[in-house]
């Protein structure tokens, strides 16, 4: 596995699809065998599943709850085959999120993400944020 590809493959996720809303990269970046294993039940979205679909139709509905969405990846660092990446997400709160509705202020939250890789692809990712500080930084 190129480690140094497989970086910059995350950038080009941040980049063209998280910030750039070029959605249909997710072919290009997901392995097809994609398996997202993040419990976002608290975050209580319309959106469920953990396919590549699934993840792209939950980045639209994030967007629709979250205005002016912006990720940040930092602090990339390899254990093993796994790459652990701090994600950080600003936006103005505009739609209901975990019950909690708009408040129309800007927040910022981080939170760890570590993933596998496969045919230089991204197979697995599991984000352990934390709904609590979610919900106070939302202001509930």
């Amino acid at each position: 596995m190129d480690k140094k590809a497989i970086e910059a493959l995350i950038i080009r996720y941040q980049d063209e699809v998280m910030n750039g809303h070029n959605d249909d990269l997710l072919s290009e970046i997901f392995h097809p065998d994609f398996r997202g294993e993040t419990d976002e039940s608290e975050l209580q979205m319309e959106t469920h599943g953990v396919d590549v679909e699934a993840a792209r139709e939950f980045m639209i509905e994030m967007r629709s709850k979250v205005a002016d969405l912006h990720y940040t990846c930092s602090d990339m660092r390899w254990e093993g085959d796994e790459l652990h990446v701090r994600w950080t997400m600003e936006g103005v709160h505009v739609g209901t999120l975990m019950g909690i509705p708009p408040t129309n202020r800007r927040f910022t939250f981080s939170y760890p993400n570590r993933s596998r890789f496969k045919d230089g692809r991204i197979i697995t990712a599991c984000s352990d944020w934390d709904p609590q500080e979610l919900a106070r930084v939302l202001g509930a």
